[in-house]
């Protein structure tokens, strides 16, 4: 059976994301499988297209237009049978972060500002914040 619940991956065009697919089987020599799936079509990975280490697959996965985006299903099978519920990986595209809000001027010296803002949504990515720096001539 599947040792983790259905995972939510964010993800831009391009980009390489892993699935690691975990489960509880004994014996623990299994054999995995994989599988995408959308509204449009169904596909079967090949078994060079991801590892295995005992009862854990990963398999390296790359969403290059919007057709891509759908789930990813893992199985896993031992002497014992297969799994009747496969392990899902819902990929979705990640969208355009907000803006920062509810900006304060907390601190200000003759050499710095000190500001806190709460940010926006982020999109479903991990967000950085920097000031922009540049110079205001009178």
């Amino acid at each position: 059976m599947c040792a983790q619940g259905r995972v939510m991956v964010t993800a831009v065009e391009g980009e390489v994301v892993t699935l690691e697919c975990t489960v509880d089987a004994h014996p623990n020599n299994v054999t995995f499988h994989w599988l995408f799936n959308n509204t449009v079509d169904s596909t079967k990975f090949r078994e060079s297209e991801y590892t295995v280490d005992g009862s854990v697959s990963r398999l390296r996965y790359v969403a290059y237009s919007a057709r891509d985006y759908g789930t990813v299903f893992c199985w896993a099978a031992n002497v014992v049978g297969r799994q009747q519920d496969p392990c899902a990986f819902t990929l979705q595209p990640a969208g355009a972060p907000d803006s920062v809000r509810d900006c304060v001027l907390t601190n200000q010296s003759a050499g710095s500002l000190h500001i806190t803002c709460q940010p926006g949504a982020d999109g479903g990515l991990t967000q950085t914040f920097r000031p922009d720096q540049r110079e205001r001539k009178a």
